[in-house]
């Protein structure tokens, strides 16, 4: 699950909008020489009911193990992303930074991913990280969770209208242990309003698993609804908040447990261009 809010966590970021004669025009891009400063906060209540023999329940109960057993998670992350000056190819560093983290154990402070941007196109390219909490499998499980989201998100650019929305389908792969869980991720934006140089969004998302792996049997479906509030004039959204809740089924060696997982995530984020044209990393 943790991988998964890793993989929501990078989505909203890469949504990018502008503005001509009163629309919206959809667009994905990173200014050079700008840092992002974003600050996510998330919660977590987690319902875990097992199901199966009078053994087996017995035996969850003498490891202390309630039933339903239920968790509640809370983590707070300021993560600064950073984007450096072109070449003349057009290739630009990018550096993402975690500043601060508390309660969030899959992303450490400190830990820092490194990689690069193209500015024709806009890709973005992660190839390494730092961290010494991670081992170099996990290390290249983040590096590959991460670029493949960075792949997948580029949507051709759109004008859109108050009322006009469109879809980003996005086919995720989340390594877990040593399966690899398939999980489809369909967001709809909806253009609700436009004040200022603020568009407001209304967010609709739906998860529906595609593989299944062959050791177990695992059943995913989720939904979220949320609002994002996006600076035309920056093609970044500041403000990103939503809500979901996602319903897992897994059987094994003769026990079932049905997994309930309601969560929120806020994110802000605050942009200033880089002035010093010595910085480095």
């Amino acid at each position: 699950m943790k991988k998964l809010i890793l993989i929501l966590l990078f989505l909203a970021p890469a949504l990018c909008f502008g503005q001509s004669a009163g629309s919206i025009v959809y667009k994905t891009a990173y200014q050079l020489k700008t840092d992002y400063e974003q600050t996510i906060k998330e919660t977590h209540r987690m319902t875990m009911t097992y199901s199966g023999s009078k053994e087996l329940i017995r035996g969850l109960e003498a490891q202390g193990i309630t039933n339903p057993a239920r968790m509640e998670l809370a983590s707070e992350k300021e993560i600064l992303f950073r984007t450096g000056e072109a070449d003349e190819q057009g290739v630009f560093p990018v550096k993402f930074e975690v500043v601060r983290s508390k309660g969030a154990q899959d992303l450490p402070a400190g830990m820092v991913i490194f990689g690069h941007g193209t500015a024709r196109d806009g890709s973005i390219v992660f190839d390494s990280i730092s961290s010494t909490r991670f081992d170099e499998a996990t290390r290249r499980q983040i590096i590959d969770v991460t670029q493949s989201l960075m792949s997948q998100i580029a949507v051709p650019e759109k004008t859109l209208a108050p009322g006009e929305s469109f879809m980003v389908e996005t086919p995720v792969s989340i390594p877990v242990a040593h399966i690899t869980i398939e999980m489809d991720i369909t967001t709809r934006y909806t253009l609700n309003r436009v004040a200022g140089p603020i568009a407001y969004f209304d967010v609709e998302q739906a998860y529906e698993m595609r593989s299944n792996p062959t050791e177990f049997s695992l059943k995913a479906v989720g939904r979220g609804k949320g609002e994002l509030q996006h600076d035309v004039r920056a093609n970044f959204p500041l403000r990103y908040e939503y809500e979901t809740d996602i319903q897992m089924n897994l059987a094994a060696d003769g026990i079932s447990i049905q997994m309930e997982i309601a969560s929120t995530h806020l994110q802000t984020t605050s942009i200033e261009q880089v002035t010093d044209l010595l910085w480095t990393w």
